[in-house]
């Protein structure tokens, strides 16, 4: 940012102030201005085993699926302020709540020290919902985004109680087409501008439990408002990526070239609107990518068999997409590249070739 910029968006004098006297943001110890309406913990994915796949991805599914995974809906009845960079809750001008964000404890954002130096704009709500991680990966959408809600179903919050959430999810085109739905018309939605800090007297914060097949399917009975789904194909999808996104193949073209002789098509989920994703995936009965919010698309496949091959780089593989696939009784198979160039990897495509030959009728296209 340039040096004006910072003069616009900062106090100078409180910002020298914080760079001289270094205060410290802490982690608030004492909850009890606080309640849970309620808190369970649950390990929802033990049971799926993987032993067939590369020794690391199995050692790795195995080691996330022994974590226990959470589920809270948390009230907060005393005086608190949203801040607008990571929507931390601060009470006391200096202690951040973590469970007001649902990995708090867990993911490492930073501390939101900047409260100490920008300029405010304080606004004030009575009583709030607080609902900002994570709008702006699909995945996360759908997850957490979708699984919160869910918990404010289940719990029969009031759709009358304002939810406060960053006015930058705004440029996302599925979390516009959610805002567009019969759904997300019922709840009292209030946009954080960045440089809004919210004052509330009573808010409330919640975690779902994730990769839930009820959490997807919710997620897929809101967003689909008025897309009919019945016509199920027979499609073959490789989820492109674009090259910025990071985690990309660098034989990818010889990859293209296979799959392309067994009729599989080259999609990049980016350049189709939500509708046009939820047509294509739920037309596909093999869909292939490298890991990425793209195989979040499975969903609307839901109700027809389904293979699901995913690629991954040679020491990144989170289990999600495999706990989804079991949870919608789809077929799983696990492919582990190899180092690269540059952050770059290659895939086996003789490995990636076999599973294809290994498929229920699929066979390579003679051209004639």
């Amino acid at each position: 940012m340039s040096i004006f910029g910072k003069i616009l968006r900062n106090n100078i004098l409180k910002y020298f102030s914080f760079k001289i006297l270094r205060p410290q943001l802490i982690v608030a110890k004492d909850l009890q201005f606080a309640d849970y309406i309620f808190y369970h913990q649950k390990f929802p994915f033990t049971n799926y085993i993987s032993e067939n796949f590369n020794d690391k991805i199995n050692e790795d599914f195995l080691r996330v699926s022994k974590s226990g995974e959470l589920e809270y809906l948390l009230h907060i009845k005393e005086n608190v302020f949203i801040e607008p960079y990571y929507n931390y809750a601060i009470k006391n001008g200096n202690e951040v709540i973590l469970k007001s964000l649902p990995y708090g404890e867990t993911m490492g954002v930073p501390f939101p020290h900047h409260i100490y130096y920008k300029n405010r704009k304080v606004k004030k709500l009575e009583r709030a919902i607080c609902l900002s991680y994570n709008w702006e990966n699909y995945w996360h959408f759908n997850n957490d985004i979708i699984g919160q809600l869910k918990v404010l179903e289940n719990a029969n919050i009031s759709k009358e109680i304002p939810i406060l959430v960053p006015d930058k999810i705004r440029r996302y085109g599925y979390v516009n087409h959610f805002f567009r739905t019969n759904y997300a018309k019922r709840w009292n939605w209030v946009f954080q501008m960045p440089n809004e800090y919210y004052s509330l007297e009573e808010s409330f914060f919640c975690k779902g439990f994730p990769n839930l097949r009820e959490t997807f399917l919710f997620s897929r009975s809101i967003m689909c408002d008025g897309v009919d789904l019945s016509r199920k194909g027979e499609n073959r999808i490789y989820i492109t990526r674009n090259s910025n996104r990071g985690r990309n193949i660098e034989n990818e073209d010889e990859l293209k070239s296979m799959l392309l002789r067994y009729g599989f098509r080259l999609l990049d989920a980016d350049c189709l609107s939500v509708t046009e994703q939820m047509e294509e995936f739920a037309a596909a009965s093999v869909i292939l990518g490298i890991h990425g919010a793209g195989l979040t698309n499975m969903m609307y496949r839901y109700g027809a068999k389904c293979e699901i091959i995913e690629l991954f780089s040679p020491n990144y593989f989170p289990p999600m997409y495999f706990w989804l696939a079991q949870e919608l009784s789809f077929n799983y198979h696990a492919i582990c590249g190899t180092q690269g160039s540059v952050d770059l990897f290659q895939i086996d495509v003789n490995e990636v070739e076999d599973i294809i030959k290994n498929l229920s009728g699929l066979s390579a296209i003679t051209k004639k």
